[in-house]
């Protein structure tokens, strides 16, 4: 009875509308056996409360992690049967029990739409986000280690409110949205080569290591800080970056279309909006150059020539308040060595 007494639970079956069913325990440690109860049976509850009296539409929250990793050109429509013998973690095989529960359900004449989420990165306004994530946890480490691994990692994230946006307006659409699936998953991942070097620029001087050395500094930093990294034993497995998979949206395109949406791309504003933000809050450490970085010229680069004295240096300071980076060019250079403190400061 979702731990509800019979009268309420008997109550609510005939009062509630619709179903979001997002919730989920989230590791990709734990095997199945420790994530069957929440994931599995969780969702089963679940789909027999939808089923309870009054007929509820039931939106599924699932995930990428139901296809096995380096699998190319997912389809939103695959007979997932075949894939699970090949899913390797505890998470992907209770997600993927539990998505094929919703789907017999809709077979049988239940009301279904079904979410796979990729990745969800902050909101794109406030960058609120999951404290817990994995690419989060590892922006945190290269911020707090001013290093970054050498690897090919294709980031893909989504901002969570174009997400949960897309489910609201679904859930008021059934005609658009029964007994469909839907993949949520950007189409443009970002290349961290290219969010580290924005990074350098917007003043994170991070150093590229070898993907082990990286490992141990951040391990060392944790060591330092008597806490345990957040990325734990993951990050020990270089794969858990480099696995690269991909996706079709033919489903969710012709939903995009229809309701004149269209996927949000990982851009420098948004990276500002994500950086400055949770700099702000203290989620990230704190950076004086990243802070200045938000005024109207953020993410311009300007050159200052005489900037040693006078109007030169005057219009290297104030562009800098403007949120500009700032080359400094003179003859004299202990003039300009103070001026890079004044600029920095």
């Amino acid at each position: 009875n979702l731990g509800m007494s019979d009268e309420d639970y008997n109550f609510l079956s005939h009062e509630i509308d619709f179903i979001v069913h997002a919730a989920a325990h989230v590791n990709l440690i734990y095997p199945y056996e420790a994530l069957h109860g929440p994931n599995v049976l969780g969702t089963q509850n679940v789909v027999l409360f939808a089923c309870t009296n009054k007929i509820k539409p039931l939106h599924y929250i699932s995930t990428n992690a139901v296809f096995p990793h380096g699998c190319q050109q997912c389809g939103e429509e695959e007979d997932m049967l075949q894939y699970s013998s090949q899913l390797t973690d505890g998470y992907g095989q209770t997600k993927w029990v539990a998505e094929q529960l919703v789907l017999r359900a809709k077979a049988r004449g239940l009301p279904v739409t079904v979410y796979r989420l990729g990745n969800l990165s902050g909101d794109s306004q406030h960058a609120f986000w999951n404290p817990a994530d994995f690419i989060l946890l590892t922006l945190q480490a290269c911020v707090d280690t001013l290093a970054a691994p050498d690897i090919d990692w294709q980031i893909e994230m989504t901002p969570v409110d174009f997400v949960s946006e897309t489910i609201v307006m679904l859930s008021q659409n059934i005609m658009l949205a029964a007994g469909k699936i839907f993949h949520l998953i950007n189409p443009q991942p970002i290349s961290c080569r290219t969010l580290f070097d924005w990074m350098r620029v917007n003043g994170y001087p991070l150093k590229i290591l070898p993907y082990k050395d990286w490992c141990s500094r951040v391990e060392q930093h944790s060591r330092d800080q008597g806490e345990e990294s957040g990325l734990g034993t993951m990050i020990r497995d270089p794969t858990i970056f480099t696995a690269k998979s991909s996706y079709n949206m033919h489903n969710f395109s012709f939903v995009m279309s229809a309701l004149g949406l269209s996927y949000p791309e990982i851009t420098r504003e948004l990276l500002r909006t994500y950086f400055h933000n949770l700099t702000i809050r203290g989620v990230l450490t704190c950076n004086k150059k990243l802070r200045a970085a938000s005024g109207p010229l953020a993410g311009k680069v300007a050159v200052v020539t005489g900037a040693s004295s006078g109007i030169g240096a005057s219009t290297a300071l104030n562009l800098a308040r403007a949120g500009a980076q700032v080359v400094l060019v003179a003859r004299r250079v202990d003039r300009l060595q103070q001026l890079q403190k004044d600029v920095e400061a």
